[in-house]
């Protein structure tokens, strides 16, 4: 992940992979490639929240940029 100050310390950016495919995660689950692909497209992106600790009564930022690409769904918040 990386972290970005942007214009005078008022806005903070964070990206980086909210999931990586191919790989055994906590859960013993192994996300494949193409696994996002419905649910940020068109209007269903709308309904994606950025939330502290998977709560979704805590936002804490706005999803700007949610993509799939060969190592997994990298977003920007």
């Amino acid at each position: 992940m990386e972290f970005k100050a942007i214009g005078e310390g008022k806005n903070l950016y964070i990206e980086g992979y909210a999931s990586v495919f191919g790989v055994l995660d906590s859960y013993e689950d192994i996300v494949e490639k193409g696994a996002f692909k419905n649910t940020i497209q068109g209007k269903n992106f709308k309904r994606i929240a950025f939330c502290y600790q998977h709560e979704f009564s805590t936002v804490i930022g706005k999803i700007i940029e949610l993509r799939e690409d060969e190592v997994g769904l990298w977003f920007k918040a």
